[in-house]
């Protein structure tokens, strides 16, 4: 795994025809052993932000349906970067890591597979104690 909190994943084309295309993630283990919750977000608009949050112990797995999304992370040392991430592929952030992103196209999806419960205690959302380190 990285060192930086996250990995990006391209998800294996099972088969694509004139309809559509199949994407499968077989073994979930590596990343998520038990899946405790899942949510999707549907039918962003071009230009919707989200995010401006780190988590202090959940792990994640973002997979993009529909669409794009720009993910702009940090981790708690500073390393900072941008990835587009396209249906097809996943990101996976597992490390407190701030974390903001932004629909590309309309109408752009993802589904997010949580190893936790929602938990409100777990949530930094404010990025100066995210960056002090005091969680």
């Amino acid at each position: 795994m990285s060192e930086n909190g996250w990995k990006i994943l391209k998800l294996p084309l099972v088969d694509v025809n004139s309809v559509n295309s199949l994407f499968v993630l077989d073994d979930l283990k590596p990343y998520i052993p038990s899946i405790k919750r899942v949510y999707f977000m549907c039918a962003s608009d071009k230009g919707v932000k989200r995010g401006y949050h780190a988590h202090k112990k959940l792990n994640q797995l973002i997979i993009v349906i529909t669409g794009s999304y720009e993910f702009v992370l940090e981790n708690q040392f500073g390393v900072k970067n941008t990835f587009l991430i396209t249906a097809g592929e996943g990101l996976f952030i597992f490390k407190p890591v701030w974390r903001v992103f932004t629909s590309i196209d309309n109408n752009s999806s993802f589904i997010t597979l949580c190893s936790d419960h929602y938990d409100k205690d777990d949530y930094i959302r404010d990025y100066e104690e995210f960056k002090q380190g005091n969680y």
